[in-house]
């Protein structure tokens, strides 16, 4: 399975199902599953603005932020560029009816994220860019 890695806070809300779209400098062909690796650089910095949007958006705030590890998976369904309009090759239906862009930054390649899957932290050893991690070490809970 490929997976992402992102830093903390950002990574417990796109598993949680808070965040929607990770802001990237660069496209990727790859669609379908994607794990979501939690990097050992926290970004305390952005707490304010997360915890802003989660109280804004009724949103629990995660109980703990772990780093070094997958976490969750997601489907990666497609892209979006410029104004937030231009979806690049997303799968028909894949974007809930209530799909909000609101993360989307402008001039970012926006990675749009649905169908979020916590599973039991593994501790790995995250890469740059996109990286594959075995799928037998990811365990969904139940």
């Amino acid at each position: 399975m490929k997976a992402l890695a992102v830093r903390q806070p950002w990574a417990s809300l796109i598993v949680s199902g808070a965040k929607n779209i990770e802001n990237r400098s660069w496209p990727t062909n790859h669609r379908g599953p994607l794990a979501i690796y939690a990097s050992m650089t926290f970004a305390v910095a952005d707490m304010r603005e997360v915890r802003a949007f989660c109280v804004t958006h009724s949103y629990a705030w995660p109980a703990a932020f772990p780093i070094g590890g997958i976490m969750g998976v997601v489907n990666l369904v497609g892209m979006i560029q410029g104004c937030g309009e231009n979806f690049i090759s997303p799968k028909p239906g894949e974007l809930p009816s209530t799909f909000d862009i609101g993360w989307y930054r402008d001039g970012a390649v926006g990675w749009v994220l649905t169908n979020p899957r916590p599973c039991k932290f593994v501790r790995y050893t995250g890469r740059l860019q996109l990286f594959d991690v075995a799928d037998y070490l990811i365990k969904f809970e139940s």
